[in-house]
C-alpha cells in the first residue's frame, strides 16, 4: 500500500462526514467526529470553501457540501468505468 497524505485523508473524512449530515455543522463538531484537530479542520474547510466543495453558512457558522462536489461527480459520471462501479451503489 502506498503512503497516505494526511491532508488528503483528512479532507476526505471531512467531506464524507458532511455528506452524511442533514443540516450544516460547525468546525468543532466536524473536528470531534473526524478526529482531525480543530485548526487543521478549519484550514481544510477554508480550502474546500475556496474550491466550492463546501459552503460556509455565516448565519449559523456552519458548513455543508457545496456545488463543486456535485460538479466533480457529474464530470466523473461520464467515465464509463466509474459509472459501472458506482451503479450498484446508487
Amino acid at each position: 500500500m502506498s503512503p497516505k497524505v494526511n491532508a488528503v485523508v483528512n479532507a476526505h473524512a471531512i467531506l464524507k462526514l458532511l455528506s452524511e449530515q442533514k443540516d450544516p455543522i460547525g468546525v468543532t463538531q466536524i473536528a470531534r467526529e473526524t478526529g482531525v484537530s480543530a485548526s487543521s479542520t478549519f484550514n481544510i474547510l477554508k480550502t474546500l470553501v475556496d474550491l466550492r466543495m463546501v459552503v460556509f453558512r455565516d448565519e449559523k457558522k456552519s458548513y455543508e457540501l457545496g456545488p463543486g462536489i456535485f460538479e466533480l461527480s457529474q464530470n466523473g459520471m461520464s467515465n464509463s468505468q466509474i459509472l459501472s462501479e458506482a451503479q450498484p451503489i446508487l
